[in-house]
């Protein structure tokens, strides 16, 4: 199951929280997508509970601080989560705006809203991942040819040289695009644009030779035989 987001379900009604919470692990079940959820009866305990949230599906009025009231503290501190509110009244989305906004849902709340808003953090949150990877180490997709894992980082090799990287193999796995990149061992992750070869083993442009896993070799062969026919016949 792919490592997916963090989710925060904040309203002051236990049946709502528990009807959100049923339609965010069917997503999970249908996209195979780690979901971790967390549920919160007001603002303030969202507040005080400091969590680590990627989307906070938030109600705009309940007792207490306001949802709309919550979500301008979290952007005046620059946290970063994606709130999608849920309301039943219209009045309130002109207020409701705001940078950190992904999208309004209507009560009774539908399983293809809340499917929409996850999809949103999930891509979210990998643009975000490829812009720290590529911030960290300041080397662009284009230019990795393949990355090693080495314990508790990454050495990644372009043609220039060696950047060490401090994110785990398979949180380069999740946020790679599959089209290009592809995981050919526990501790290689491979570019499809800079091999040379495969047969036993991959051979890279620079020389370099990296083992396949046991079991995988027919499938990568497959797979970048798909690659070489979208690139050279990309409209069939």
């Amino acid at each position: 199951m792919t490592e997916g987001v963090s989710v925060g379900i904040c309203d002051d009604v236990l049946l709502w929280r528990e009807e959100i919470t049923d339609k965010v692990l069917a997503y999970q079940t249908e996209k195979q997508i780690q979901v971790t959820i967390k549920q919160y009866s007001c603002a303030e305990d969202y507040l005080k509970a400091q969590d680590d949230i990627d989307i906070l599906f938030l109600d705009i009025e309940m007792s207490g601080m306001s949802g709309i009231a919550l979500k301008d503290i979290l952007i005046q501190n620059k946290r970063k989560e994606m709130i999608a509110f849920i309301t039943c009244y219209d009045g309130y989305i002109r207020e409701a705006f705001g940078k950190n906004v992904c999208g309004f849902i209507d009560k009774p709340v539908s399983r293809e809203k809340v499917f929409e808003v996850l999809d949103k953090a999930v891509e979210e949150k990998k643009e975000n991942a490829v812009c720290r990877l590529t911030a960290e180490t300041g080397v662009s997709l284009k230019e990795i040819q393949y990355i090693k894992s080495n314990d508790k980082y990454i050495e990644i090799y372009t043609e220039n040289g060696v950047v060490p990287g401090y994110i785990s193999l398979k949180e380069c796995e999740d946020i790679l695009p599959v089209q290009t990149f592809i995981r050919v061992s526990r501790f290689y992750i491979v570019n499809f644009v800079a091999i040379k070869n495969i047969a036993g083993t991959i051979e890279m442009n620079d020389g370099q030779k990296i083992k396949v896993s046991r079991g995988k070799l027919k499938e990568i062969q497959r797979q970048y035989a798909d690659y070489l026919m979208e690139i050279r016949f990309p409209y069939i």
